[in-house]
């Protein structure tokens, strides 16, 4: 049986899995940029990104949680359909949060390396495409499985008990749902065959009154008769 793909359903599942993911592509992108700043790669500088990382964290993570995720996601569905293979959603998904995610982090960039002057957009170009280099390869097939795998770790079991109570919830709600169109049914139907009743009774009984036996009717040209020879007083 095919093992589906553990993603977030409720706001703090989506807050958690964001949280790891960004927090593991600001270290290695912090890493990444520490070495090329330094132009060597020590136990030391392991130890320097993860101390210099936490402002950046902080701003990377509102970013992607407010930002990033709801602009990749409107892109990816651009390209991919909701009924495609999941895990093909998801890498769209992913390609889209990295291409902004570096659009933003690169302003940081240019920022701690060349500082805001006149040379901006070249600044901002030079680290962009340097930065998204790094980080696809390192969000598609590092990041992202790493993400994945901790938080089935973390959900699985949650996310189990959960689907099973939504489960249920649906059952009993379709079941609710059959007993009472079924009793809509036979209520109205039962009201249809009472008044269908009702007015054939009725009409019966409006045709019973005005239909007259024979003797009813000769009795009753006998008193128009005398009224109208009845001789005046």
């Amino acid at each position: 049986m095919k093992k589906e793909l553990k993603m977030p359903k409720t706001r703090f599942e989506a807050i958690v899995f964001t949280a790891i993911t960004a927090w593991m592509m600001v270290y290695v992108m912090t890493l990444y940029n520490t070495v090329l700043a330094t132009s060597s790669l020590t136990n030391s500088t392991f130890f320097i990104a993860l101390k210099s990382m936490w402002i950046e964290f902080v701003i990377i993570f509102l970013c992607a949680y407010f930002i990033s995720s709801k602009v990749a996601k409107y892109f990816a569905f651009k390209v991919v359909q909701p009924t495609d293979r999941g895990i093909v959603i998801v890498l769209m998904i992913q390609v889209f949060t990295v291409i902004s995610q570096v659009a933003l982090a690169s302003i940081l960039g240019v920022y701690h390396g060349y500082g805001f002057d006149s040379q901006f957009i070249p600044h901002y170009l030079i680290t962009y495409c340097r930065n998204f280099m790094m980080a696809l390869p390192v969000q598609l097939f590092i990041v992202g499985p790493m993400a994945r795998y901790l938080f089935r770790v973390l959900f699985s079991s949650t996310n189990g008990v959960e689907e099973e109570k939504i489960e249920k919830e649906l059952l009993e709600e379709f079941s609710e749902k059959i007993e009472s169109s079924w009793a809509d049914f036979f209520f109205s139907y039962k009201k249809e065959n009472e008044e269908t009743f009702d007015e054939g009774s009725q009409d019966k009984s409006e045709e019973t009154e005005k239909e007259e036996t024979p003797e009813e009717s000769r009795k009753k040209e006998l008193r128009e008769a005398i009224e109208k020879y009845k001789p005046d007083t």
